[in-house]
């Protein structure tokens, strides 16, 4: 299954991520990935020297960031993962403000992960 391994892959992601809540986000067209991104340290736009630079990004926009494609965003997916620190999966549904940005670019095929309850 497609989604699975992107999810595994997703999960895989948000485990490089050093922030308390562990986000990472792979985006796939297929079974090709053509992007990851993993949330980053947020800083305050008014302590920040640069906020352009040094502000951080959450997983779909870092994700979206790195992307370069031609392939129209309606036919890619996202997949987006979170991990607690003894690498269970908990639940990564993109907040408002990202699927407003994902909305915004087209990109509708959204997949999470739940709480892992074992």
């Amino acid at each position: 299954m497609r989604v699975d391994r992107h999810l595994e892959r997703a999960l895989a992601v948000a485990a490089t991520s050093t922030q308390p809540h562990r986000h990472g986000v792979v985006i796939a067209h297929g079974s090709r990935v053509l992007a990851v991104g993993v949330n980053t340290k947020r800083n305050r736009p008014e302590i920040c020297t640069n906020p352009q630079s040094e502000a951080g990004y959450h997983a779909e926009v870092a994700a979206l960031r790195s992307l370069n494609t031609t392939v129209p965003y309606a036919k890619l997916s996202l997949y987006s993962a979170r991990v607690d620190k003894d690498g269970k999966s908990k639940l990564a549904k993109p907040c408002t403000r990202c699927r407003a940005v994902l909305e915004f670019v087209g990109l509708h095929n959204i997949y999470w992960t739940e709480d892992n309850e074992e």
